[in-house]
């Protein structure tokens, strides 16, 4: 269950996909939205004869338009989308760039919107045939995950082995582990691959990176080029490398930050959890630009629907709840009461005799 959530969460986070805003089910319109992750591409802005062409999304998120030729059923929304604010590059060939301002000149040539042609020309982008043209780098800008020294960290590697065999992260992703202790335990594991039940995911682990003090440079840390994922300790972002990352990363908008354990609302990674921005470090306020998403999957402890089949046979046994928050811990209690348990939260010094 925990692997299927993480393929669903990647298969969203790397997919494609394709709305029609004409050309659908007729022969004119032609227009079709391409969206990859937060990036937008139009391909064609064409007109209906019928003369239905209204633009039915924000064009201000747009980061380009492509055009395939100079049809007016493949061009004769863009003076719309000028006019609704897009201001982003018209890629096409030189030839149908030409092609294109003697068309629209046509189909406008008895409105008031003549005079905007010009201006939607020269937002024209010219590309030869045959040459690949890079529109706008969306590489997995940088993926930050908070880990726990011990089980957390190697629990995540294993899972980012198997979504690389699953071919769910591009396979020149490179993995920096940012903690001495958890390499070391992460060395233990790679050198005893029968504490791991699926040895295919060990060569994920023998290729990390383990860096800690040259990465923590702020020029290395700029020069980082994705896609790249990096577990560092703490993980409630409150000591170590995760500490010292926060104040280089929180205020990236290039950074997706994966929570997979437990925040304290008094920690930093509870303080981003809760919304807060600004927030302060080492008594100076940084913007939250960053992106996050939070996992409530890798517990190390049995979760309740382990606990409650356990305990199915142990009707008469006394229950003392402990390691939780206590609204957490009164509501485990008010369950297991009304499902027929003797059930104590224990309190720090008390004595229980049973």
């Amino acid at each position: 269950m925990r692997f299927l959530i993480l393929i669903l969460f990647w298969v969203n986070l790397f997919a494609v996909s394709v709305t029609y805003y004409g050309g659908a089910g007729e022969v004119d319109g032609t227009m079709a939205l391409v969206q990859y992750k937060n990036t937008k591409i139009l391909i064609d802005a064409g007109a209906h004869i019928n003369g239905k062409n209204d633009i039915p999304f924000s064009v201000k998120n747009i980061d380009a338009v492509i055009i395939t030729h100079a049809h007016t059923d493949h061009i004769g929304r863009l003076l719309k989308l000028y006019k609704k604010g897009f201001r982003g590059k018209i890629y096409m060939t030189s030839p149908t760039a030409k092609l294109s301002k003697i068309m629209l000149e046509m189909q406008n040539k008895h409105s008031k919107t003549l005079s905007s042609v010009n201006y939607v020309t020269k937002l024209f982008k010219t590309v030869p045939f045959y040459k690949k043209t890079k529109i706008k780098n969306i590489n997995t800008k940088i993926i930050w995950i908070p880990v726990f020294a011990l089980d957390r960290a190697q629990k995540i590697l294993y899972e980012i082995g198997l979504l690389f065999q699953k071919g769910l992260i591009p396979q020149n992703t490179k993995i920096y582990l940012l903690s001495p202790t958890a390499s070391k335990i992460t060395n233990l594991y790679i050198n005893n691959p029968n504490w791991i039940d699926n040895k295919k995911a060990i060569p994920t682990l023998e290729n990390t990176y383990f860096r800690s003090s040259e990465f923590l440079k702020n020029r290395y840390i700029k020069s980082l080029k994705p896609p790249v994922i990096i577990l560092s300790t703490s993980g409630m972002i409150n000591t170590a490398n995760s500490l010292r990352l926060l104040p280089r990363l929180v205020s990236r908008k290039d950074v997706l930050l994966l929570f997979v354990g437990y925040q304290s609302p008094l920690s930093f990674g509870g303080k981003i959890q809760c919304g807060e921005n600004p927030i302060n470090i080492n008594d100076k306020n940084h913007t939250v630009n960053l992106k996050y998403k939070t996992f409530h999957i890798f517990s190390a402890h049995g979760d309740a629907k382990d606990i409650d089949c356990w305990l199915s046979n142990n009707k008469n046994s006394k229950i003392f709840l402990v390691h939780g928050d206590l609204d957490s811990l009164v509501k485990r209690k008010d369950d297991l009461t009304s499902k027929g348990f003797n059930v104590n939260i224990v309190k720090i010094y008390h004595k229980y005799t049973f």
